[in-house]
């Protein structure tokens, strides 16, 4: 049991289950809260202890005018509201301390494991002695940190932090300059991105057994790794423009890139990622690791001291300059890769044993050290050069092994001062062919290491090309098969492609309904026409691996048009988590088209023994930047996914997602096609479906857009498979298409629905707080809008239907489905249990400010089990004249009001009804609860698309209305019913009661709790009143450790209101929008009841 008083002399201890609260003015000294136990200041609290027991935390929450001047924590938590005061707070080990927005404290010690949180708070210091502190958006209250943890989340920056002995900063958003991380087990981690975008850390310095991780895609740059000091980059992280000093050490992992190294001579770097050199640039350090070096920069210069290559494995790449390697026999287990810009040299301090070359060509050279003018070349297999001397081997040089040099004229030309040779061309290389194929030829087979060439003005037919096989196209080739590689040159052509392996499509070139069943396509700088791409089913490797997806890559110049991309589906083979589906993907990068690709992913429903289960293939575009797409379709389950610097235009949605990143581009029209299913009933449970579609976009790129079709109002449908008896499960189908604005931040809590309409002019205008943005709407617009939080804090427009609402629920054949789902020409289960299809939905939506105080607007809320033998089973919201079949007979709800179980919403933040007409006036189940279904009596005009009627049946003459049942507004039988549910009302308001109190209001927010323990699944809407004037509404569905009641209870029942302006806390009510129930505000001497 919870007891809740003021402040007394006697009071020295809070014990479990007590509030007891320092009210202002009041002082009081020495405090223990044990666990379970509150404390709340108001007034000045002093050496108060906070010791957690196994009846729980113990917890002290300073208010705004509060003031705590020395607390330690041992075991529970101190809470500073804004407005409140904390001279001295210690937190030791389970302890926490933390500030909220406009909290001040003045000098905090985060003891050994203890936890103190800073949130837009004011600190003037904080002292490690093991423990950690968390700031976010705040000054960072110190300079130094050893023997503790330093976390910094997003829109928190420090500069000149000094990391000592067993201290830790991490970067989890955060941003740091000027950091020095020194001593045993000093270290920093960056765990994400600065969330201010940009570098996580500059002008570092890590020396002396210090260390810095750098992890999920973060940067770093222009710092320094010192003797005893290492810096470790993971994969998708980079460095820029880091010293790598004497005795420092730096690891690049694979995927990771450093770009402009300094490695110092005793500097070591281990690369198994990329290390980038974009200027004249030396290493006189060590570097080991297979990994790839890059030299770029027309000109310049990349030189490798002695011993710098002796134990790298990896490749060193050439871009328009010269890399030296002073000690050539570190070059023999090093490949070096020439670009084909060509003018590239490689120069080698000496000779090595073996030299291997790849991309070797016209205006490139290798400069030998040692070799002279009695040096003879001997070319081998028309790649693998044997320098000799003296008639003796040299070296031997291996070059690209798919490549013939025998006509290049390689030439070794010796120095003037003799004191080495270069190699060089004399004239051009050639695939080296190994079978030329003869116009006409039928079946040819390409096998493993070969390569085949069908010359110009040549014709071959049903060439196979085994894996490991290469076929060079110059002329034509019809139906060819290729688990290898074909090259389709200039002037080349290819038909009717199989391609399980690889197709590069060169400048000149080209390739038409080419099938890509597993394999890749590049097309690079040629044009591909009516390609289709799918994945394929490798029966070899049952297991997560065992789809091959379909690729294309649309490289710089290329061109593809009329492209298909499908999914693979593996039938009915059956894996530990679900189907076997493929993915496909279309690549578009920097100077590539795409033009009428058509993206068809799979959403397919399936039986798991009796339960329904969902297995997912995706059809995708990836316009990367310079890219460009012209006319995609996106259908089911496929996505468009336009990056920064791509672009897009005249795309069309039916069923599938386009996500327009910040920075893409997009001109035209974006069309929303009317979603249709083309599922197949298999066992109750279709096959393949629609998914709805789904576009992602910033506010400045809807600026330049029109939007045609998004007009349709789409359904949520339920599939799954049922018996006689039960219903094993279902699975629903979304149709309902969505706007979601990334970049405007939603007003509204979590659960919030706000509605609105188009202007006339086609203009749909969203505001969001501040923030205001216009969407052109094409289309005929009748039903409201409704305005939503997406998952990552935009706001999510869908039209017609609000998305995911927890509506009331209606009686179907296949189940019960919130009535906000269904449409015309659904079906629905009457009370009778005839199944029934719906002729018209009827839709009206009020602003709150508009029904407030109008009684045939306001609605009628029916608790749970109001009109008895537990019906309705939910609480259950109708229109004041909505009649309710009571005893064969129809009875207005407003006239079943009775001021507890059943009553009318007094103070509505919106009002939305939805009305379902039948052929005939007829009982649906709502909430299980018979209810009557639309008739027409004159009433038609009151909803909002009234139109839509006159316009789906142009040709019906109203009827005069007939009614099911007789329908009663007065006399004694009504006066028997009314009685009779008056009498069940203390028993339904008892079970349904909410429970609930406000634990802490500050000047800005009010925090607390509710919940209805028979219904506890069901987040509560609680209205916030400051005396009797309303401030807002908000959703109990936080979660607190201490709501979950050991397990009963999902702890998702807390909630925090944030305020406008300041509020009084003895002014403050907290309600429950359905019971009236009020909530314990302490404060305000409020207890559980309902409200008047």
């Amino acid at each position: 049991m919870t007891t809740s008083s003021s402040f007394s002399d006697t009071d020295s201890f809070v014990l479990s289950g007590q509030t007891i609260t320092i009210a202002p003015g009041t002082i009081a000294s020495a405090v223990t809260v044990l666990g379970g136990g509150t404390l709340v200041v108001s007034g000045v609290a002093n050496g108060t202890r906070l010791q957690g027991t196994t009846a729980g935390s113990a917890q002290e929450i300073v208010q705004s005018g509060g003031t705590e001047q020395n607390v330690t924590v041992l075991s529970g938590s101190v809470q500073i509201m804004s407005g409140g005061l904390l001279n001295t707070g210690i937190a030791l080990a389970g302890g926490s301390i933390a500030l909220s927005s406009g909290a001040v404290a003045d000098s905090l010690v985060a003891g050994s494991k203890g936890a103190i949180t800073i949130s837009s708070a004011e600190v003037t210091s904080v002292t490690f002695t093991g423990g950690t502190v968390t700031v976010t958006d705040a000054r960072v209250p110190v300079q130094a940190v050893s023997s503790g943890t330093l976390v910094l989340g997003s829109a928190t920056s420090v500069t000149g932090l000094q990391m000592g002995t067993d201290g830790t900063l991490i970067l989890n958003g955060g941003s740091a300059s000027g950091t020095v991380i020194s001593g045993v087990s000093a270290q920093e981690q960056i765990l994400a991105p600065a969330g201010s975008g940009g570098v996580t850390d500059q002008d570092f310095l890590i020396l002396d057994g210090g260390s810095q991780q750098v992890m999920n895609g973060a940067s770093v740059e222009n710092g320094t790794v010192a003797s005893g000091g290492s810096q470790t980059l993971q994969n998708g992280t980079s460095a820029r423009q880091v010293i790598v000093a004497s005795g420092g050490i730096q690891t690049v992992a694979s995927g990771a890139t450093a770009v402009n190294d300094v490695v110092e001579a005793g500097g070591f770097v281990t690369n198994d990622g990329t290390l980038v050199f974009e200027g004249q640039s030396s290493v006189a350090g060590q570097i080991s690791g297979a990994g790839a070096i890059t030299q770029t920069g027309s000109g310049t210069t990349l030189q490798f001291t002695s011993g710098a290559l002796e134990h790298f494995s990896g490749s060193i790449a050439l871009s328009g300059g010269t890399v030296i390697v002073a000690d050539g026999a570190e070059a023999s287990h090093v490949q070096f890769l020439f670009s084909t810009s060509g003018g590239e040299s490689l120069v080698l301090g000496s000779v090595p044993t073996s030299l291997t070359l790849s991309g070797f060509g016209p205006n490139d050279s290798v400069f030998l050290s040692g070799v002279t003018s009695d040096t003879s070349l001997s070319l081998g297999s028309g790649s693998q050069l044997t320098l000799e001397s003296g008639g003796a081997a040299v070296e031997t040089i291996f070059l690209d092994s798919g490549t013939d040099y025998s006509n290049a004229n390689l030439t070794l030309v010796e120095n003037g001062d003799g004191t080495g040779a270069t190699l060089s061309f004399g004239g051009a290389a050639s695939p080296h062919i190994d079978t030329i194929i003869t116009s006409g030829d039928v079946g040819t087979v390409v096998a493993t290491d070969e390569n085949a060439l069908i010359p110009a003005t040549s014709l071959a037919i049903n060439t196979m090309v085994e894996a490991g096989g290469r076929l060079y196209v110059d002329g034509l080739g019809v139906q060819n098969e290729v688990h290898g590689t074909d090259v389709v040159d200039s002037g080349g052509r290819v038909v009717q492609t199989s391609l399980y392996g690889s197709e590069e499509v060169l400048a000149g070139g080209s390739a038409s309904a080419t099938s890509v069943i597993g394999g890749t396509q590049s097309v690079l700088g040629g044009t591909a026409t009516e390609t289709t791409i799918t994945g394929r089913y490798n029966a070899n490797n049952l297991g997560p691996d065992m789809m091959i997806d379909g690729t294309q890559i649309v490289g710089a110049g290329g061109l593809s048009s009329d492209t298909t991309v499908n999914v693979a589906f593996a039938g009915n083979t059956y894996l530990p988590f679900g189907q076997a589906i493929s993915d496909s993907i279309q690549y578009v990068e920097n100077g590539g088209t795409a033009i009428d690709t058509t993206l068809t992913g799979l959403h397919l429903g399936w039986l798991y023994h009796t339960t329904p289960m969902w297995a997912d293939g995706y059809a995708q575009q990836i316009v990367m930047s310079g890219g460009t797409a012209i006319h995609t379709t996106a259908n089911a389950n496929a996505i468009i996914d336009v990056q920064a610097g791509g672009s897009a235009a005249n795309i069309a949605l039916d069923g599938g997602t386009l996500t327009l990143e910040k920075g893409a581009l997009y001109t035209g029209t974006l069309t929303f096609l009317p979603n249709s299913d083309p599922g197949q009933t298999v066992y109750g449970m279709s096959g393949s479906h629609t998914t709805q579609s789904v576009l992602n976009i910033t506010m400045d790129q809807l600026a330049s857009i029109t939007i045609q079709g998004f007009d349709v109002i789409g359904v949520v449908s339920s599939m799954g498979q049922t018996s006689l008896y039960s219903a094993s499960g279902a699975q629903t189908v979304s149709t309902i298409n969505q706007i979601v604005i990334t970049d405007l931040t939603f007003a509204g809590t979590a659960n919030e629905i706000d509605t609105g309409f188009i202007d006339s002019d086609g203009i749909l205008t969203v505001t969001e707080g501040s923030e205001s943005v216009s969407i052109h709407l094409g289309g005929t617009f009748g039903s409201p809008f409704y305005f939503q939080r997406a998952p990552d804090g935009g706001t999510r427009i869908t039209y017609g239907v609000p998305c995911y609402c927890p509506g009331t629920l209606i009686t179907t054949p296949d189940g019960e489905r919130p009535i906000e789902t269904l449409s015309i020409g659904n079906v629905i289960q009457t009370a009778s249990g005839e199944s029934r299809a719906i002729r018209w939905i009827g839709r009206r939506s009020y602003d709150g400010r508009f029904a407030a105080g109008n009684p045939d607007i306001l609605p009628v809320v029916i608790q749970a089990g109001a009109l008895g033998n537990g019906l309705p089973r939910r609480t259950l919201r109708v229109s004041p004249l909505h009649a309710m079949a009571l005893d064969n007979k129809l009875i207005p709800a407003s006239l079943l009001i009775n001021g507890s179980s059943i009553t009318q919403t007094r103070r509505p933040r919106r009002v939305d009804y939805i009305h379902i007409e039948l052929e005939t006036h007829d009982l649906l189940l709502a909430e299980g609860a018979a209810s009557e279904t639309f008739v027409d009596d004159d009433s038609r005009a009151m909803f909002h698309n009234a139109t839509e009627y006159a316009a789906l049946y142009p040709e019906d003459m109203r009827q005069t209305a007939r009614f099911c049942l007789p329908r009663i507004e007065d006399g004694p039988h009504l006066e028997a019913i009314r009685q009779r549910l008056k009498a069940l009302a203390a028993d339904v308001m008892e079970r349904n009661r909410v429970s609930g109190f406000v634990d802490a209001v500050t000047s800005t927010t009010i925090e607390g709790w509710a919940r209805c323990d028979v219904a506890s699944d069901t987040p509560r809407e609680l209205i916030i009143y400051s005396r009797d004037i309303e401030l807002g509404r908000v959703t109990a569905d936080r979660f607190r450790e201490d709501l979950t009641g050991e397990g009963r209870y999902s702890g998702r029942h807390a909630f925090r209101f944030v305020c406008d302006g300041p509020v009084v806390a003895d002014l403050i009510h907290v309600e429950d929008a359905d019971t009236g129930d009020c909530l314990i505000n302490p404060a305000s001497g409020s207890l559980h009841g309902h409200a008047a």
